[in-house]
Protein backbone atom coordinates (compact mmCIF):
# COMPACT_ATOMS: atom_id res chain seq x y z
CA UNK A 1 0.00 0.00 0.00
CA UNK A 2 2.83 2.29 0.75
CA UNK A 3 3.97 1.88 -2.84
CA UNK A 4 0.59 3.01 -4.12
CA UNK A 5 0.71 6.09 -1.94
CA UNK A 6 4.16 6.97 -3.22
CA UNK A 7 2.93 6.59 -6.78
CA UNK A 8 -0.10 8.80 -6.18
CA UNK A 9 2.01 11.44 -4.49
CA UNK A 10 4.51 11.30 -7.33
CA UNK A 11 1.78 11.69 -9.95
CA UNK A 12 0.17 14.60 -8.11
CA UNK A 13 3.54 16.37 -7.78
CA UNK A 14 4.28 16.05 -11.49
CA UNK A 15 0.83 17.42 -12.45
CA UNK A 16 1.27 20.26 -9.96
CA UNK A 17 4.65 21.03 -11.50
CA UNK A 18 3.08 21.13 -14.96
CA UNK A 19 0.34 23.46 -13.79
CA UNK A 20 2.89 25.66 -12.05
CA UNK A 21 4.84 25.98 -15.31
CA UNK A 22 1.70 26.96 -17.19
CA UNK A 23 0.66 29.56 -14.65
CA UNK A 24 4.07 31.17 -14.69
CA UNK A 25 4.11 31.35 -18.49
CA UNK A 26 0.54 32.77 -18.63
CA UNK A 27 0.07 36.50 -18.22
CA UNK A 28 -3.17 37.23 -16.34
CA UNK A 29 -3.98 40.15 -18.69
CA UNK A 30 -3.97 38.05 -21.89
CA UNK A 31 -7.39 37.42 -23.46
CA UNK A 32 -8.97 34.03 -22.90
CA UNK A 33 -7.60 31.50 -25.43
CA UNK A 34 -4.64 33.67 -26.43
CA UNK A 35 -1.38 31.85 -26.86
CA UNK A 36 1.86 33.78 -26.98
CA UNK A 37 4.00 33.42 -30.12
CA UNK A 38 6.55 30.67 -29.88
CA UNK A 39 9.95 31.82 -28.71
CA UNK A 40 12.39 32.55 -31.55
CA UNK A 41 14.56 29.68 -32.53
CA UNK A 42 18.22 30.12 -31.78
CA UNK A 43 20.13 31.26 -34.82
CA UNK A 44 21.84 28.51 -36.67
CA UNK A 45 25.22 29.29 -38.08
CA UNK A 46 25.02 29.68 -41.83
CA UNK A 47 26.07 26.65 -43.69
CA UNK A 48 29.17 27.33 -45.67
CA UNK A 49 28.75 26.45 -49.27
CA UNK A 50 31.78 24.96 -50.90
CA UNK A 51 33.53 27.48 -53.09
CA UNK A 52 34.04 26.09 -56.53
CA UNK A 53 36.85 27.80 -58.33
CA UNK A 54 36.70 27.89 -62.06
CA UNK A 55 39.81 26.49 -63.61
CA UNK A 56 42.10 29.27 -64.72
CA UNK A 57 42.95 29.08 -68.37
CA UNK A 58 46.66 29.44 -68.89
CA UNK A 59 47.60 32.56 -70.79
CA UNK A 60 48.68 31.89 -74.33
CA UNK A 61 52.36 32.41 -74.91
CA UNK A 62 53.25 35.85 -76.21
CA UNK A 63 53.44 36.06 -79.98
CA UNK A 64 56.82 35.58 -81.52
CA UNK A 65 58.49 38.90 -82.33
CA UNK A 66 58.77 39.96 -85.95
CA UNK A 67 62.30 39.16 -87.05
CA UNK A 68 64.50 40.61 -89.76
CA UNK A 69 63.91 37.38 -91.69
CA UNK A 70 60.17 38.13 -91.67
CA UNK A 71 60.90 41.60 -93.04
CA UNK A 72 63.15 40.16 -95.75
CA UNK A 73 60.54 37.62 -96.83
CA UNK A 74 57.86 40.29 -97.01
CA UNK A 75 60.19 42.71 -98.83
CA UNK A 76 60.70 40.10 -101.56
CA UNK A 77 56.97 40.33 -102.28
CA UNK A 78 57.26 44.02 -103.14
CA UNK A 79 58.05 44.28 -106.84
CA UNK A 80 59.20 47.66 -108.14
CA UNK A 81 57.59 47.96 -111.55
CA UNK A 82 59.01 51.36 -112.44
CA UNK A 83 59.51 55.02 -111.73
CA UNK A 84 57.90 58.11 -113.12
CA UNK A 85 58.59 61.79 -112.70
CA UNK A 86 57.02 64.92 -114.00
CA UNK A 87 56.51 68.59 -113.39
CA UNK A 88 53.48 70.33 -112.02
CA UNK A 89 52.71 74.04 -111.81
CA UNK A 90 51.36 75.08 -108.46
CA UNK A 91 50.91 78.72 -107.38
CA UNK A 92 53.02 79.89 -110.28
CA UNK A 93 55.92 77.58 -109.35
CA UNK A 94 57.00 74.42 -111.11
CA UNK A 95 57.21 71.42 -108.77
CA UNK A 96 58.93 68.14 -109.63
CA UNK A 97 56.87 65.07 -108.79
CA UNK A 98 58.43 61.61 -108.50
CA UNK A 99 56.46 58.39 -108.23
CA UNK A 100 57.48 54.79 -107.74
CA UNK A 101 55.27 51.96 -109.01
CA UNK A 102 55.29 49.00 -106.64
CA UNK A 103 53.07 45.95 -107.25
CA UNK A 104 51.29 47.95 -109.98
CA UNK A 105 50.30 50.77 -107.60
CA UNK A 106 51.93 54.20 -107.58
CA UNK A 107 53.33 55.79 -104.42
CA UNK A 108 54.85 59.18 -103.69
CA UNK A 109 57.38 60.07 -100.99
CA UNK A 110 56.05 59.63 -97.41
CA UNK A 111 53.16 57.39 -98.46
CA UNK A 112 52.71 54.00 -96.78
CA UNK A 113 52.87 50.59 -98.40
CA UNK A 114 50.92 47.88 -96.58
CA UNK A 115 51.36 44.16 -97.12
CA UNK A 116 50.19 41.07 -95.22
CA UNK A 117 52.40 37.98 -95.25
CA UNK A 118 52.39 34.94 -92.88
CA UNK A 119 49.68 36.57 -90.71
CA UNK A 120 51.84 39.68 -90.21
CA UNK A 121 50.79 43.13 -91.44
CA UNK A 122 53.89 44.99 -92.64
CA UNK A 123 54.01 48.74 -93.26
CA UNK A 124 56.76 50.59 -95.09
CA UNK A 125 57.06 54.32 -95.69
CA UNK A 126 58.29 55.45 -99.10
CA UNK A 127 61.46 57.48 -98.66
CA UNK A 128 63.08 59.83 -101.17
CA UNK A 129 62.75 58.79 -104.81
CA UNK A 130 65.90 59.75 -106.76
CA UNK A 131 67.72 58.46 -109.84
CA UNK A 132 65.50 55.39 -110.26
CA UNK A 133 66.00 54.27 -106.67
CA UNK A 134 63.81 54.45 -103.60
CA UNK A 135 64.20 53.91 -99.88
CA UNK A 136 61.53 51.79 -98.19
CA UNK A 137 61.62 52.46 -94.47
CA UNK A 138 60.28 49.80 -92.08
CA UNK A 139 57.46 51.49 -90.17
CA UNK A 140 55.66 48.71 -88.29
CA UNK A 141 54.80 45.04 -88.29
CA UNK A 142 51.72 43.69 -86.53
CA UNK A 143 50.74 40.09 -86.09
CA UNK A 144 47.18 39.84 -87.36
CA UNK A 145 44.76 40.68 -84.55
CA UNK A 146 47.50 41.63 -82.06
CA UNK A 147 49.19 44.83 -80.89
CA UNK A 148 51.71 46.67 -83.04
CA UNK A 149 55.29 45.52 -82.93
CA UNK A 150 57.89 47.95 -84.19
CA UNK A 151 61.36 46.90 -85.30
CA UNK A 152 64.17 47.67 -82.88
CA UNK A 153 65.69 50.13 -85.35
CA UNK A 154 64.57 51.81 -88.53
CA UNK A 155 65.84 49.67 -91.34
CA UNK A 156 66.15 51.03 -94.83
CA UNK A 157 66.25 49.02 -98.00
CA UNK A 158 67.41 50.69 -101.19
CA UNK A 159 66.77 49.20 -104.54
CA UNK A 160 67.43 50.64 -107.94
CA UNK A 161 65.32 49.90 -110.98
CA UNK A 162 67.97 47.64 -112.52
CA UNK A 163 68.15 45.55 -109.31
CA UNK A 164 64.38 45.26 -109.19
CA UNK A 165 64.27 43.76 -112.66
CA UNK A 166 66.76 41.03 -111.78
Amino acid sequence: MKNCIYIIILISLTTAARCADETIARDPFWPVGYLPPPPPEPEKPEELKPVIKKPVKPEPPPPAPVTSEDWKMARKLLKINGYASGKKKENGKTIKISVVIINLKHYRTDEEIKLTHNKIDFVWTVGPIQNNSVELIHTSATRTGLATKKPPHKAVSKQSHSEALN
